[in-house]
Parts: C-alpha cells; sequence; structure tokens
C-alpha cells in the first residue's frame, strides 16, 4: 500500500483487507499511534530516500511483525518504544543526509537487529533504546551527542562500537555498554562525562582511548566504576580527563589491573 498524505497522518479506518507493506510519500511529517491498525500483517515500512522531517509517535509499531524498515534522509525523531519488542525486524536502513537523529527511550529494545549504521546527523541515542537487543554486533554513529543510560545494555553480541564526534557537551550514561562484547573503544571529544559502570559486565573490553576534550576548560570526568576492573584494561586519557574517587573495592582491582597511560601533569587523580 502506497501512502499519500500532507502533515500528520491521521487513522486508517477503511482498510479491510491484511497489508504488508506501507510506502509513505513525501509530504508526511507525523506518525502517531493512532495512525493505523494493521498490528497483525505488516511486515514492512518504508518512507522516500529524503524528507525534511519526519517524527514516528511513541509506541507506534510496537509488537509489529515487521521485518525491515527503511527511514529517510532528513530530519529524523524516533518516540519512544515505537519499534520496541517487534521480534522479527532485522533490518534498517537510513537515506543520507544530515539532519539531527533522535531516537527515543527502548524505541529498539527487544529486537533482532544486527547492525546499526546512523546517518551524518546529529544524534541523541536516549534511555534502553537499544537494550537486550541480543544479536547486535555493529554500531556506527557518526555524530554522537548523547547516548542514555542502559542504551546498549544487554547487546551480548555488540562487538564493534564507532563514536564520531558531535558538535555539543554530551554524556555516555550509566550502564550504557553493560554486558557487551566490545573490545576496544575510542570515546570522541565531545563527551564530557562517562556514567557510572558504562562497561559493567563487559569483560572483553582492553583498550579504550578518550580522545582530548573538544571545549575550552571543560574536563572530562569518570570514576574507576566506569570500567570492569576485574581484568586487564588499558584506558588513554588527555590532560582534560579527571578520574572521581571510586570506591575501595573498585580502587583494589584498579591497582592490580588498570593501566592509565595519561600526559605529564595532566589532572588525573591517581588511584595508587
Amino acid at each position: 500500500m502506497t501512502v499519500f498524505g500532507d502533515g500528520r497522518l491521521g487513522v486508517f479506518r477503511d482498510v479491510k483487507q491484511p497489508v504488508t507493506s506501507l510506502y509513505f510519500e513525501d509530504g508526511i511529517e507525523s506518525l502517531s499511534l493512532e495512525s493505523f491498525a494493521l498490528r497483525e500483517s505488516l511486515t514492512s515500512v518504508h518512507f522516500p530516500e529524503k524528507m525534511d522531517k519526519l517524527s514516528i509517535k511513541d509506541y507506534l509499531f510496537d509488537g509489529m511483525p515487521l521485518e525491515e524498515v527503511a527511514f529517510p534522509g532528513g530530519e529524523l525523531e524516533i518516540g519512544n518504544s515505537a519499534f520496541e519488542n517487534c521480534q522479527e525486524l532485522k533490518s534498517l536502513s537510513f537515506g543520507a543526509g544530515d539532519g539531527p537523529v533522535t531516537i527515543g527511550g527502548k524505541a529498539f529494545s527487544n529486537t533482532p537487529i544486527r547492525e546499526l549504521t546512523l546517518p551524518e546527523g546529529e544524534t541523541e541515542i536516549g534511555k534502553e533504546a537499544f537494550y537486550h537487543t541480543e544479536k547486535l554486533r555493529k554500531v556506527v554513529i557518526p555524530k554522537c551527542n548523547e547516548i542514555g543510560k542502559y542504551a546498549f545494555s544487554g547487546c551480548a553480541s555488540l562487538e564493534s562500537v564507532t563514536l564520531g564526534e558531535g558538535a555539543e557537551e554530551a554524556v555516555i550514561g550509566d550502564h550504557a555498554f553493560a554486558n557487551t562484547r566490545i573490545r576496544e573503544l575510542t570515546i570522541p571529544g565531545n563527551i564530557t562525562e562517562l556514567g557510572h559502570e558504562v562497561f559493567f559486565q563487559s569483560e572483553t573490553l582492553e583498550k579504550v582511548v578518550w580522545m582530548p576534550v573538544s571545549f575550552e576548560g571543560v574536563p572530562q570526568y569518570m570514576t574507576l566504576e566506569t570500567f570492569p576492573y576485574r581484568r586487564k584494561l588499558d584506558i588513554y586519557l588527555a590532560e582534560s580527563a579527571v578520574i572521581k574517587s571510586g570506591g575501595s573495592l573498585a580502587r583494589d582491582y584498579a591497582k592490580k589491573n588498570i593501566t592509565i597511560h595519561a600526559p605529564a601533569g595532566s589532572a588525573v587523580i591517581s588511584y595508587a
């Protein structure tokens, strides 16, 4: 079915037969919960390759049997739980563009997505956005402006994460990459704080590089509890990095397992 419209899309009142695919034409800007009642049959959703703006409201496709979604380039807002529990959803694609991308809380939680490559726009990832997306193996965010708490927690197959620098000061939230299989990660300079236990139980982690801060006079904060300190780990920090004092257990493990590489005279607090 091909859908035409202008602005916000209304209810599909006259659809009688099962519909497996929806193709939205340019002109539609917002999809909301009451847009349609096709919850049993819909397997694919396609938008134009380029749109100025698209807003997908909270819970819109939650639990549907979708297998693929092709998003447009341009400004994109995906609401809370918009695709949560879509148990067949394996393929996400995004049109080229540099419009801002906002992905709401639990937007793709508990789905079988295997790879996530976002477009070039400034990107914010909400709390638990990909929580327990257990088959996700690769994530690429070209311009990272925020990663919320538990955003990728429980992504047990996640091995590769590439974060590009965004334009704003940003935080990687608590437990954001907990229980993953990441081995190395380079954190861009616009990230000014790493939350509590960001890499909790990510026992494959071997190396973290935090690039110099992008904003003059702004420190970069973290705690020893940010890292899985029960294994050998190298952390490379810039002059602007500050380690907040951790608990005694964290300090004891850190003395044995964590090697911090930082420039002489930097503000890094010793845990020795």
